[in-house]
């Protein structure tokens, strides 16, 4: 396949974080404003050049070692850490940077140092500061799908009315609805 320059600059431009009128325009291509616009959307669309694009994605990928297996890797790094590990056992005494297990690295965002002084005695002092656990969790679960909305296929007409399964529906959502569906039933 012969290489089509504009195409390689379009997808390194989309890649670089340009909206598509912007990479399309940086390309060479002599359109602007609204039809670079529906010509970018159109380029998108073609296949021969999702093959170009996917392909740079993925040299990107490898040259920086990310992959979807790797940011899972990091972030249950971080919700599977454990704060205890950061001291030493049996103190409450912080462990120096170059102390801490490999697997928790991950889960600290800043490292804070101090020392002081004082006489012949020198006191070092280490304060961390860890990511959101709850934000990695969730980020975590949104990643192994586990947020992928259910799709439900509804439908109804005069001789099969629309019928509903609420059975996935929390009660306390469906206590208040139920409330006043019964009080404007009995109207």
């Amino acid at each position: 396949m012969a290489v089509n320059i504009r195409w390689e600059r379009f997808a390194a431009n989309i890649l670089k974080g340009m909206p598509k009128r912007v990479a399309y325009e940086n390309a060479g291509y002599s359109s602007r404003g609204k039809s670079a616009e529906a010509a970018a959307s159109k380029l998108l669309g073609n296949a021969k050049f999702k093959a170009i694009y996917e392909g740079k994605l993925k040299k990107i990928e490898k040259s920086a070692e990310i992959s979807k297996k790797r940011v899972i890797k990091e972030e249950l790094a971080l919700s599977l850490s454990d704060i205890t590990t950061l001291f030493k056992p049996g103190q409450w005494v912080p462990l120096s940077p170059t102390e801490i297990p490999e697997n928790l690295r991950p889960a600290i965002s800043s490292i804070e140092y101090r020392e002081t002084v004082s006489g012949k005695t020198v006191t070092k002092e280490y304060k961390y500061k860890l990511w959101n656990k709850g934000q990695s969790l969730d980020r975590l679960a949104k990643l192994l799908g586990y947020y992928e909305p259910k799709k439900k296929k509804i439908m109804g007409d005069e001789d099969n009315p629309l019928r509903v399964d609420l059975s996935d529906v929390p009660d306390y959502i469906l206590a208040p609805m139920a409330e006043k569906l019964i009080e404007a039933m009995t109207k």
